[in-house]
C-alpha cells in the first residue's frame, strides 16, 4: 500500500507518520510538509491513500485535495485536522474520511478500514460500475482508443463473465440500428479498438474472444459490482442506486 501525507507543521506530521506505521505496518508512508512537493510527485508516482492536514498556509488541505484527485481520481483522501467543521468539506469532496487531531493509531486503523476506493495490488485494473463506468489502472483512468470500445466494455463486465454475441452486443451499442454490412463493419473496428486498449495498458488477457462470441475474465481485475455481490462492506457503502449512469442499456438496473 502506497500512502503520503501533508502537514505543515513538523511535530504533527512526525506524530501523523508514527500513527499510520503502527496502523498500517507493512507500509512507509511519504511525508510532505508542503503541498507543492505533493503535487510534484503526484505527477510522477501513483499511490492510494493521501492523509492531508486542512489547515496550511501555502495551499490547504482541501484545494490540495481537488488538485490531486485530478491526477488520481481513484485516490482515496483523508483529512486531518483538529476542526470537526471540516467534515462537511470532506463529505463534498468525496473523500473516504477524516481523521481529528491528535491523531491516534486506532483513528487510522477505522478510516483504513473504510476506504472509498480499493487498494489494489501494483499494476491491477480496478473497474467501477456505480454512478458513472469507469476504469483505473494504479489509479489512473485507463486511456481507450474510443468511446465505443470502453462502451463495449461495459457491456461485458455488465455480463461478469458470460460470453454474448455479435448481434448482441451491436443492438446494445447503436440501439437496435439495422445489423447490415456497415455496421458490422464497425463492429469490428469498435472489437479491436478495445483489444488495443486493453493491451497497450498491460491487460490483453482480460477480454476473451472467440467464434461471434466476446467475454471478459472477471477473475482478472476488481470491480465494485463484483464486490458487491460477494458483501464487500466498502463496495455495498458505495452504491446509491446508481449503476453505469452514462449508457442508455444499463437504465434503469437495481442491485
Amino acid at each position: 500500500m502506497r500512502i503520503i501525507v501533508c502537514d505543515d507543521e513538523r511535530p504533527a506530521l512526525e506524530n501523523l507518520v508514527i500513527a499510520i506505521r503502527g496502523a498500517v505496518p507493512d507500509c512507509e508512508p511519504v511525508a510532505f510538509r508542503y503541498p507543492g512537493d505533493v503535487l510534484g510527485y503526484a505527477k510522477e508516482n501513483a499511490f492510494d491513500v493521501a492523509f492531508l492536514d486542512i489547515s496550511m498556509p501555502e495551499m490547504s488541505g482541501i484545494e490540495l485535495a481537488k488538485e490531486l484527485k485530478k491526477i488520481l481520481p481513484a485516490l482515496n483522501v483523508i483529512f486531518v485536522t483538529a476542526y470537526g467543521v471540516y467534515a462537511v468539506d470532506a463529505v463534498r469532496l468525496h473523500a473516504s474520511g477524516y481523521v481529528m487531531k491528535p491523531v491516534s493509531k486506532a483513528s487510522i486503523e477505522r478510516e483504513m478500514k473504510n476506504l472509498l476506493y480499493p487498494v489494489l495490488p501494483e499494476g491491477g485494473m480496478y473497474v467501477q460500475t456505480f454512478g458513472q463506468f469507469e476504469v483505473f489502472s494504479q489509479g489512473k483512468p485507463l486511456r481507450f482508443v474510443s468511446a465505443k470500445c470502453k462502451e463495449m466494455f461495459a457491456y461485458l463486465v455488465d455480463k461478469e463473465g458470460a460470453s454474448v454475441n455479435r448481434k448482441e452486443l451491436s443492438a446494445a451499442l447503436f440501439l437496435d440500428e439495422p445489423y447490415t454490412l456497415k455496421v458490422q463493419n464497425y463492429f469490428s473496428k469498435i472489437v479491436k479498438a478495445l483489444e488495443d486498449s486493453l493491451s497497450q495498458a498491460g491487460y490483453g488477457n482480460v477480454f476473451v474472444r472467440a467464434y461471434n462470441s466476446y467475454a471478459i475474465d472477471k477473475d482478472a481485475f476488481r470491480c465494485d459490482l463484483y464486490d458487491y455481490e460477494k458483501g464487500d462492506p466498502v463496495a455495498i457503502n458505495k452504491y446509491h442506486g446508481e449503476y453505469m449512469l452514462q449508457y442508455e442499456w444499463a437504465e434503469g438496473k437495481l442491485l
